[in-house]
């Protein structure tokens, strides 16, 4: 699984590059669906560093997120993902928040959640052999 897990984040870092290149040319609604997808490809890496395969589905995301946040005992961690649903919720239905409102949960969901959960990711994979 640590193949399907790298590559998990190799897509993650995809997104981020899109991520950044939308938010570079002014669209804030498309760049927090980037980042959504981010974070979905990161929480999927890091649930197949441990050996569990999450289905595709929003639900089961959010449950590995909440169990990993209280494992962690980090509610940021949990209130950051939050900001990426309503990221994500906000790209279907464009307006519902403040430009203001969207770039603070932007900055919350790249360091209080993007951040810490790759680097987790990449701590966990260290320890597994390299992809054939």
């Amino acid at each position: 699984m640590s193949k399907e897990a790298r590559e998990k984040l190799r897509v993650a870092e995809e997104h981020m590059d899109n991520f950044y290149r939308t938010l570079a040319g002014g669209e804030l609604d498309k760049a927090g669906e980037f980042l959504w997808a981010t974070v979905n490809a990161i929480v999927h890496a890091l649930a197949l560093a441990r050996g569990e395969r999450l289905p595709a589905k929003h639900g089961s995301v959010r449950d590995f997120v909440r169990k990993l946040a209280g494992e962690l005992e980090d509610e940021a961690l949990w209130d950051a993902f939050r900001d990426a649903e309503k990221l994500h919720a906000n790209f279907f239905s464009p307006g519902i928040f403040e430009e203001e409102e969207l770039r603070a949960m932007v900055d919350n969901v790249l360091n209080r959640l993007i951040k810490p959960l790759y680097e987790l990711a990449e701590r966990e994979l260290e320890g597994q052999p390299a992809p054939a």
